[in-house]
């Protein structure tokens, strides 16, 4: 730790390497001692053998109906490409204009607050 607070005052390329390394060195005994652990075992014994879920037929259905429907990351995604495939064939862009919208987006006022 030394070595990289005094490599931090005059910053060069490879400040962090002795970090890095030790960092890694150490995950890799972390996780041989997670693999012996008794929490690694009893995950593993459930994960194998499931105990079996104690809600109602009621509570299921329940459940079922407060949930709703979300928009699949693929389906937003080609979405997503559409939008952009329609953007490129419109012509000339206004870099200013598109620049405006990307910094008015992170300001919007989420509905819940509005």
């Amino acid at each position: 730790m030394e070595v990289t607070v005094k490599g931090l005052k005059h910053p060069h390329r490879y400040v962090l390497d002795a970090a890095d390394t030790h960092l890694h060195a150490d995950e890799e005994g972390l996780f041989r001692r997670y693999l012996k652990s008794l929490v690694f075992k009893d995950t593993q014994k459930r994960a194998i053998c499931p105990d079996q879920h104690m809600f109602s037929v009621s509570q299921l259905e329940a459940n079922a109906r407060k949930r709703r429907p979300s928009i699949s990351t693929i389906i937003a995604r080609q979405l997503e490409q559409e939008e952009r495939a329609r953007m490129a064939t419109r012509g000339p862009v206004d870099i200013t204009q598109v620049m405006s919208k990307l910094s008015n987006k992170g300001k919007e006022v989420p509905p819940s607050k509005k």
